[in-house]
C-alpha cells in the first residue's frame, strides 16, 4: 500500500491519527530512522491531570498502565497544587499517546526513557515496550537545534536565535520549521503551514522540568523551546516512532 500525493497531503492542517501522513526523520542509527509526525494527533491534553494524578496510586498497576517505575521505587508522595505535579510522570500524556497510536501498524518499541525530577535522585524511567510511539524529550531538542548550553534544562528559548530574543521572521523562514509546523498562527513565527483550527498551540515534551514539580517542557508555536504547568490543558501530542532501515525502500 502506497500514498497518492492527493493522499498525502490531505492531512495537512490537520489533526489526523491515521491515513498518509508526513514524518520528518532527525535521527538514523541502528535501530532504524528516527521521526516526528508534522503535526499532532491530539490536542487538549494535560501532562498530567489531578484526576489521572490522584488515582495513581499503586506502583505496580502504574507500571503496568503507564510503563513507569519510580527510581526510589515507591510512588512519590505530593500534593498536586494549583499548577499540578510533575513526580508521577507524564500520566494523562502519555494515556493520550498509547491511545492514539495503539491501532498503527508497527512493532511495540523495545526502548526507555529516565529522568530525574530533583537532584535528590527522585524520578522515574518509562518503559515504551507497550507503545507504537514515543514523544520527543529535551534532551533531543536541545540537540536538534545545537543549544548546547541547555544541559541543565533551566532555560528557554526561541530555536533560531538560542536565546530569549525572537529573531524576526516571516512564514516558511526558521530553519526548524519542521518542529513546530502546524500549530496555531506559526506561520507569523517562521513555521511553513500553520494548523486552521484555534488554539493548537504547542505539543508537549516527554521531560519533567528538574527540582520544579509544576512544570514540563513544550515546543511552541512561537518556535521556542519552554516550561509549562503540567496541569496546563492547551498542549498536545506530536508522536515520535522509529522505522527499521528494512521498511525504508531506497
Amino acid at each position: 500500500t502506497s500514498c497518492t500525493k492527493e493522499e498525502y497531503n490531505s492531512n495537512e492542517k490537520k489533526l489526523e491519527k491515521e491515513g498518509c501522513m508526513k514524518w520528518y526523520v532527525y535521527d538514523v542509527s541502528d535501530n532504524g530512522y528516527t521521526m516526528i509526525l508534522d503535526h499532532n494527533t491530539s490536542n487538549n491534553v494535560a501532562w498530567t491531570s489531578q484526576e489521572d494524578y490522584t488515582n495513581a496510586t499503586d506502583k505496580d498497576k502504574i507500571k503496568n498502565t503507564y510503563g513507569i517505575t519510580y527510581l526510589n521505587e515507591k510512588v512519590p508522595n505530593g500534593n498536586y497544587g494549583a499548577s499540578g505535579n510533575n513526580n508521577k510522570g507524564p500520566l494523562t500524556a502519555l494515556s493520550k499517546l498509547k491511545e492514539d497510536t495503539q491501532d498503527w501498524k508497527l512493532d511495540n518499541r523495545n526502548d526507555s526513557y529516565a529522568t530525574s525530577t530533583d537532584t535528590n535522585g527522585n524520578g522515574y524511567t518509562i518503559d515504551y515496550s507497550d507503545y507504537k510511539a514515543r514523544l520527543i524529550s529535551a534532551e533531543e531538542v536541545n540537540s536538534i537545534v545545537k543549544n548546547l548550553d541547555s544541559t541543565t534544562l533551566e532555560t528557554w528559548y526561541y530555536f533560531d536565535s538560542l536565546d530569549q530574543n525572537e529573531p524576526s521572521r516571516t512564514k516558511g523562514s526558521s530553519a526548524y520549521a519542521w518542529l513546530y509546523n502546524n500549530l496555531t498562527n506559526c506561520e507569523s513565527h517562521g513555521c511553513d503551514i500553520s494548523l486552521e483550527e484555534d488554539n493548537v498551540w504547542s505539543y508537549w515534551t516527554i521531560t519533567p522540568r528538574i527540582n520544579v514539580s509544576s512544570d514540563a517542557f513544550r515546543v511552541n508555536t512561537d518556535g521556542y523551546f519552554r516550561r509549562m504547568d503540567v496541569n496546563n490543558t492547551d498542549r498536545g501530542i506530536r508522536p515520535v516512532i522509529t522505522v527499521s532501515k528494512s521498511n525504508i525502500l531506497p
